[in-house]
């Protein structure tokens, strides 16, 4: 992840310095190294694809760019093939913001201006989208939806509506952007006041205001505040599909911030009049990113770290106090993982996931009749909880009734074939039957 990371940093330097000039390359690639933001994209193997997205982003933009400079159409051809390459090998429905993004480059940054005629060159990569979407997403919609409901509590059809979700993903992403203290995985439980929301909406709206002012006095840092927004189109989906906010979905837009900064920090320079202001600023920016990095990576590799400083800034989310329960049961801290297995519980009565780890920690204390009532109780919610099933084929073996055990380690085949510990478990069962046979 590292090594992508700086492979993008290079590719970020090479672009910048092609489009614009050496100074705002130099300094937005410097910034995009070290910008806190990316350590959980960076930091976290799961989220590689979104490093990927912004490699074929970069390499397309450049390609694009030596293709309307140069007006030589091989230029052309390899940024469609390179587009093509990337549909093929990260197959998820990021990639489709690719289009967007070059459209917003290709207007914005290169013309300064909407242009129809050239327009037409970017339709190839929203043809090639569709076909993409339709050929490898369009039934992974519909198991998105099923996943987030089941396995992540999530019912996308009734999530709050776009209209109003709108502006706390505006807001928190500006946040984010300019000030990435705290770190949390989950956006949510957060309480939100009437005055707040209210600050929200009005942050959106002047957000929208200075994009239009931009366009036409400055439409190359108008587009690139577009490009903040394009890396999150998928939580502008009617149908929400992600979650409102992560950081890894900000990749693209740490990068895009940062050179908003590199045009922004020697214009204040010059506006000021303060000689050598641009390298104290990004000094100072320097300084301020790698040490909120090193903490926030820090946070990234312990589990213990990084669920408590989320609970610090999402109090209210159910899904941060299973994790903390988590924690504790690892630790051997029945009575700490407990309460917040309960805390969770409390917060979300139909988060069945918490249900299961509790009936799991009362296994591990020995007391069979609270396991047993909350991974019966888990297994009802969500009969896809094969963990639950195992489990309470394993009490049933402890109280030695070897019938209801096999009903519960086959139940659990079932719902998971081949699962290494129901077969086991089976094993153990027969020769234990034979042994009593004896």
């Amino acid at each position: 992840s590292v090594l992508s990371h700086y492979v993008n940093v290079v590719l970020l330097f090479l672009f910048a310095y092609a489009v614009f000039d050496k100074q705002k390359a130099l300094i937005a690639s410097l910034l995009f190294a070290v910008h806190p933001l990316a350590s959980e994209a960076v930091g976290w193997i799961s989220a590689m694809h979104y490093l990927h997205i912004v490699f074929f982003t970069l390499i397309t933009m450049i390609f694009h760019y030596l293709f309307r400079k140069s007006g030589q159409r091989r230029y052309y051809v390899a940024e469609i093939v390179i587009f093509i390459l990337s549909l093929v090998l990260l197959r998820n429905a990021w990639v489709l913001t690719l289009p967007f993004s070059l459209l917003v480059f290709d207007q914005l940054i290169l013309n300064r201006k909407f242009n129809f005629k050239s327009m037409l060159w970017i339709l190839p990569y929203f043809i090639f989208a569709a076909i993409h979407a339709y050929i490898n997403l369009f039934g992974g919609f519909t198991a998105r939806v099923t996943d987030l409901k089941q396995d992540y509590y999530y019912n996308p059809y009734t999530a709050t509506p776009l209209l109003n979700r709108t502006p706390y993903i505006v807001f928190t992403v500006i946040k984010l952007l300019i000030s990435p203290l705290a770190l949390t995985v989950y956006h949510e439980g957060i309480y939100i006041s009437m005055v707040s929301y209210t600050a929200m909406i009005a942050v959106t709206l002047a957000m929208v205001v200075v994009i239009l002012k931009l366009y036409k006095k400055a439409s190359y840092v108008a587009g690139l505040i577009l490009l903040i927004f394009i890396s999150t189109l998928p939580s502008f989906s009617p149908v929400a599909i992600a979650w409102f906010i992560a950081e890894r979905y900000l990749y693209l837009s740490t990068m895009a911030f940062s050179l908003i900064l590199a045009f922004v920090i020697p214009y204040l320079e010059k506006y000021t009049g303060i000689r050598k202001f641009t390298i104290y600023a990004v000094a100072l920016l320097l300084a301020f990113y790698t040490i909120r990095t090193a903490i926030r990576t820090q946070d990234l590799l312990s589990t213990s770290n990084l669920w408590h400083a989320t609970q610090k800034v999402s109090p209210y989310s159910f899904r941060v106090y299973n994790n903390l329960g988590d924690v504790y049961a690892r630790e051997q801290k029945y009575d700490l993982a407990v309460a917040n297995f309960k805390k969770s519980i409390e917060l979300d009565p139909t988060y069945a996931d918490a249900v299961h780890n509790l009936g799991y920690v009362y296994l591990q204390m020995g007391d069979y009749d609270n396991a047993w009532k909350y991974l019966e109780q888990s297994y009802q919610m969500n009969p896809r909880l094969y963990g639950a099933t195992y489990k309470m084929g394993v009490i049933a073996f402890y109280k030695k009734d070897y019938e209801t055990a096999k009903i519960y380690w086959l139940k659990t085949l079932e719902l998971n074939p081949g699962d290494a510990n129901a077969i086991n478990a089976l094993n153990v069962l027969r020769q234990a039957v034979a042994a009593e046979a004896k």
